[in-house]
């Protein structure tokens, strides 16, 4: 079920970025955007049914209104369910590199080669659970964020025809399941 009591989130970005058309190179842009966003009081969830009790038996009454006691103090249910929680924050780059080259500007070759690159750099991806802050930059899978990611397109069209390449990397990371 759901949470009446859950309150907005509320998020606080800065983006600023640059945009490159140089006219002593035709066909070619570049960009850079960075961005900074935090959320406060995101939704989510507590982390499941043992971390609501240990945390109410440390004397977390935000958590222990969570659980329901039956006779003699047992446990009658756990209400693992979305609950306001601290923050959360994402910093990063997005760079965005393209380049159309028509092969008419140096010879008599039919088409065009098109390149155009996508990367991010994660700078931070972190989440305060409790008091407890977790940067998750280095982390592959899950939650996780890359250090570096991107993606090269290259192709050649002429006339009708179209052929194009794409390539994917990311950087080394740590697979955390926790």
């Amino acid at each position: 079920g759901g949470n009446p009591v859950i309150g907005p989130e509320t998020g606080h970005t800065t983006t600023f970025g640059m945009v490159l058309q140089p006219p002593a190179v035709p066909g070619f842009s570049f960009s850079l955007d960075y961005y900074d966003i935090k959320v406060d009081d995101y939704i989510g969830n507590p982390g499941g049914a043992q971390n609501i009790v240990n945390r109410c038996y440390n004397g977390d009454q935000d958590l222990c209104s969570l659980i329901t006691f039956g006779p003699a103090n047992t446990l009658s249910e756990i209400r693992n369910i979305n609950i306001n929680l601290q923050w959360l924050k994402t910093r990063g780059i997005d760079i965005e590199a393209a380049y159309a080259l028509p092969l008419s500007r140096f010879s008599n070759a039919p088409g065009a080669f098109n390149f155009r690159l996508l990367a991010t750099h994660t700078i931070e991806n972190s989440t305060n659970l409790f008091g407890v802050v977790t940067d998750r930059v280095g982390e592959t899978g899950g939650i996780g964020a890359p250090d570096w990611m991107g993606t090269l397109f290259l192709g050649y069209s002429a006339g009708g025809c179209q052929g194009n390449v794409t390539t994917r990397y990311i950087s080394s990371g740590v697979l955390n399941a926790l």
